[in-house]
């Protein structure tokens, strides 16, 4: 069982090194005029009340986009939280992701997306689905964008004291980005994987999130996030929401 479990916690920290090599070292391995390219951002938020209820919420976002044109061809990064309320622990989950655009046309293009998800509160060993996908933009200047990707899936998945499951799975996503000012932005996604194998069975992954820069390097951050499993472990609710505050340093 110990072992087990190191070599599942093995994975995880495999996951993150790699998508941490991709942050720091691959935008430094470039020339001056490749880096520019990339945007690279670290935002935390920490919530915590003490009295009749003592509560605390850690989140923490690691991101990196390197733009070319008016298409962000690659985004990665890794997305967690931990909280504890009166010392029961009611947050604890990790997202890892990564993607990559290659413009066909002016307006058409095709992806390859992969990410892996973890939360032991909702009893998700791990979750990984990958694939690649074909997509377009409906609207694209340099203030706003609007694009749509469908394609196949392969979703591994590990319930706890379940068996794991293998299953193709199609992916429908969505996301809108705009550019209010110089120091604002909105941005909007949506992901919606229906398995293959069973109609009644998807998930359904939605974030709405807004930026306001504070100076050159900080700005506050809001981001509203919805995880919807219509199928999750037994006892445990299919709607996970979150809405989130956070501080994030831009390097």
């Amino acid at each position: 069982m110990i072992i087990k479990h190191c070599m599942k916690k093995g994975i995880y920290l495999f996951i993150i090194g790699i998508i941490l090599v991709g942050l720091f070292l691959s935008p430094n391995s470039a020339g001056a005029e490749e880096e520019k390219s990339w945007s690279r951002g670290l935002a935390l938020g920490i919530n915590m009340t003490r009295g009749n209820t003592d509560s605390s919420l850690v989140t923490m976002n690691l991101l990196a986009e390197k733009q070319r044109g008016e298409i962000k061809v690659w985004r990665l990064g890794i997305d967690g939280s931990y909280g504890k309320t009166n010392e029961e622990k009611t947050a604890e989950n990790a997202l890892a992701f990564l993607e990559y655009r290659h413009g066909v046309t002016n307006n058409l293009y095709w992806s390859a997306t992969g990410s892996t998800f973890v939360d032991t509160v909702a009893r998700v060993d791990y979750r990984l689905v990958i694939g690649p996908a074909m997509g377009f933009f409906l609207f694209k200047d340099i203030q706003s964008q609007l694009s749509f990707e469908i394609g196949p899936s392969y979703t591994r998945e590990k319930i706890e004291n379940e068996l794991a499951e293998n299953y193709a799975s199609a992916r429908l996503a969505e996301r809108y980005d705009r550019v209010l000012s110089q120091t604002a932005k909105v941005w909007q996604s949506m992901e919606y994987l229906p398995d293959l194998r069973d109609g009644h069975n998807f998930l359904l992954n939605a974030e709405l999130g807004a930026e306001a820069a504070l100076n050159t390097s900080l700005s506050l951050r809001i981001t509203a996030q919805n995880k919807y499993d219509n199928e999750p472990a037994d006892d445990k609710e299919e709607n996970d929401f979150s809405l989130i505050s956070s501080l994030n340093y831009k390097f």
